[in-house]
């Protein structure tokens, strides 16, 4: 059972600390697996049971998300006996993207596009309202789906719905005839943004209130009115970095007014809720240090800090059964912390004492009834993908009722280091080591580097690695480093990665395998490096930079060409697509060159295997197919490509996902598997 001390970080009497584990050291400690037989692969590469679960009003369903044939759909369990009352598919090519409860018997939900799984899906935008058993099914913003475009007519217009984007501002759980949410009208010159009752049975919407501006949080009090505004734009729409920021209160007589003075900074404040006590709390990015968390002065507007962590952002914000009092933050450089911020509270007492009947693991209070009376729990760790439990307090007992991924065991999954090294050049960089059995396995063993996407912004969280865990299990150690760029530790973190994609992003990934080879666990003479997305462009980069270092490489889903980047993909069509491009690679074309594996084919002098998705519009399969020439012409051609049909950015499909690692493990094993 972890600890709980007093925080070295703040001096604030109520504030303490829950280390998720032991302080002597960054390293997990985690017992040895039980020794058997070899774990399936395909039990690795199947879907979980579900994805994301929230519970009603009154408890008497939980909603989740699971996938079915490749789309998600929204599945109702009964809370007790968890039988499934109904399940709600989206439009056909449509998956269900998230839902809310506005209701003790009636949900709104969202949809998407699946795009792969190394990418995010795609919002369609669109949103319906439908009851536990299906009935009563509403259109709440009007879309198209022949084409993709919110329906736009005379017709709607004069009828009060929407046809365009909506936001949830608050429901009504003991009226789920409405909802309050945000959107625009559009009268005959730009748009006006609303905040309107919108009737979930009609679709049909009274308006409540004008917003101050066009881009606006609102924080909601308990009458579910409006009481708070926070909006900001961009007063330079060339400069993505700057935004000016006004504070608003509404008054009496219903209209905005503004407290104290705009703000024009990099600062960008995102509201989380307006508490009982009347505290609005927020988290803040000031485009430098990490994103902190605090509170806004309803006298003065102003936004101030309540905690700040030096190295790494608040990731996640812990929220009383209530649904909108903070209880504590969650930062994680490596393995995650856990700071209390209000002890005195009873859910806090609660928290502290569920936390500890799940040592080495982060709980969540994910959502509770109206009454508080029952929360919903979810349980992870870095050997759990996640489990989820209701707690019921007139028992004190907490009754589990699913598990993603309860075909795989935690005594079987591999054992995971948090680690810190400085990179050449004084950089402090977090990763983690996944390690094989040593029961099952033989140290030193053959180690996969495995880099993450991106390369800025994104950044490898402590947790559940599908792929690190399937690798380990076969006998690989996998080393995950968040170099300069990644996201989670500030925006200047963040920028050192700028220009650098071929240049010290490389030198961190080399520092880190550099470094974990010298401390015995691995083998330094039997590594190899695999990637998706930029981590398949770092596969083929760093050997390049490295020469020597790796005995071979896999490109997945990779982009290879900086030039071609630069005018192909999705990165080169987004809104500022083309200056996010010249920011971090610049327009140079022999700079672009000298740090594209495609032009530097004649260095790589190992074996490669490259895969991509013949519809991955990111990465497109043109790059794989260059890359593949350009081997062949230095005289090292691929020992396998890859472009798999109907695949995009990231392969979905379990047969062809499974066929994929096969061959993976079989270029490893042949590479740096036994001696």
């Amino acid at each position: 059972m972890a600890a709980i001390e007093k925080s070295a970080q703040s001096k604030n009497p109520f504030m303490r600390i829950i280390p998720l584990l032991f302080a002597a050291g960054l390293a997990l400690f985690v017992g040895h697996a039980i020794a058997g037989e070899q774990i399936p692969l395909a039990d690795f590469i199947k879907s979980p049971s579900y994805r994301i679960a929230k519970l009603s009003p009154l408890g008497d369903y939980i909603g989740v998300i699971a996938e079915r044939e490749q789309n998600d759909v929204l599945v109702i369990l009964d809370t007790n006996t968890l039988k499934t009352v109904h399940v709600q598919q989206a439009p056909p090519n449509y998956s269900v993207g998230t839902f809310h409860w506005i209701g003790p018997k009636r949900l709104m939900l969202a949809t998407n596009v699946k795009l792969g799984h190394r990418l995010s899906p795609r919002n369609s935008g669109h949103w319906l309202a439908v009851n536990v058993d299906g009935s009563a099914l509403q259109d709440l913003n009007n879309i198209d789906y022949t084409n993709n475009q919110f329906k736009d007519t005379a017709a709607t217009k004069q009828a009060n719905v929407i046809y365009g984007p909506l936001t949830l501002q608050d429901a009504v759980p003991e009226d789920e005839t409405s909802i309050i949410v945000s959107t625009f009208e559009y009268p005959e010159k730009g748009a006006k943004a609303i905040l309107v009752k919108l009737n979930t049975f009609t679709g049909r919407y009274e308006l409540l209130a004008d917003a101050p501006s066009e881009n606006c949080q609102f924080a909601m009090n308990k009458l579910h009115q409006p009481s708070y505004a926070l909006c900001s734009e961009r007063p330079n729409k060339d400069d993505d970095e700057v935004f000016r920021t006004q504070f608003y209160k509404r008054v009496e007589n219903e209209k905005w007014l503004p407290v104290g003075q705009n703000l024009t900074s990099k600062n960008f404040t995102r509201l989380i809720a307006e508490s009982g006590d009347g505290k609005i709390s927020a988290t803040n990015n000031d485009g430098v240090r990490p994103k902190n968390f605090g509170f806004i002065n309803i006298s003065t507007g102003v936004y101030e800090p309540a905690y700040q962590d030096k190295v790494a952002d608040v990731s996640e914000i812990i929220i009383a059964s209530d649904g909108v009092t903070v209880l504590g933050v969650v930062t994680a450089a490596a393995t995650p912390v856990i700071t209390m911020l209000d002890s005195g509270n009873a859910d806090a007492t609660l928290y502290e004492s569920i936390a500890r009947t799940f040592p080495k693991q982060i709980v969540n209070f994910d959502g509770a009834t109206i009454d508080g009376k029952k929360i919903l729990l979810s349980v992870r760790s870095e050997k759990n993908m996640g489990d989820l439990y209701v707690y019921e307090r007139d028992t004190k007992q907490a009754r589990l009722l699913l598990r993603k991924r309860d075909w795989l065991k935690e005594s079987e999954m591999a054992e995971v280091k948090s680690l810190k090294i400085t990179s050449r050049d004084g950089i402090d960089l977090y990763g983690y080591l996944t390690l094989p059995n040593e029961k099952k396995f033989t140290k030193p063993f053959p180690l996969i580097v495995n880099p993450h996407g991106g390369p800025i912004g994104p950044r490898d969280e402590w947790g559940f690695n599908l792929n690190a865990q399937l690798l380990a299990s076969r006998g690989y150690a996998v080393l995950q480093v968040n170099f300069r760029g990644s996201g989670g530790y500030g925006g200047e973190f963040q920028k050192l990665g700028q220009m650098q994609w071929g240049g010290k992003i490389q030198d961190d990934i080399i520092d880190a395998t550099r470094w974990v080879t010298a401390q015995g666990d691995v083998d330094a003479d039997r590594i190899c490096i695999f990637g998706a997305s930029f981590g398949g462009y770092s596969a083929l980069m760093a050997p390049i930079r490295e020469p020597g270092m790796f005995k071979c490489a896999v490109g997945y889903v990779g982009i290879y060409d900086m030039e071609l980047m630069a005018t192909t993909g999705s990165a080169s069509m987004a809104r500022n697509g083309s200056k996010f491009i010249e920011k971090n690679l610049g327009k140079d074309k022999a700079g672009l060159r000298a740090i594209s594996p495609a032009h530097n084919a004649d260095k790589i002098k190992i074996p490669v295997f490259l895969a991509a998705g013949a519809r991955d519009m990111r990465a497109p399969p043109i790059h794989t197919e260059r890359m593949q020439a350009a081997l062949k012409k230095a005289g090292n051609p691929a020992e396998e490509v890859i472009i798999q049909a109907d695949e995009m950015h990231g392969f979905h499909d379990e047969k062809n996902a499974l066929d994929f690692y096969t061959k993976i493990l079989a270029f490893l094993e042949k590479h740096i598997g036994k001696k």
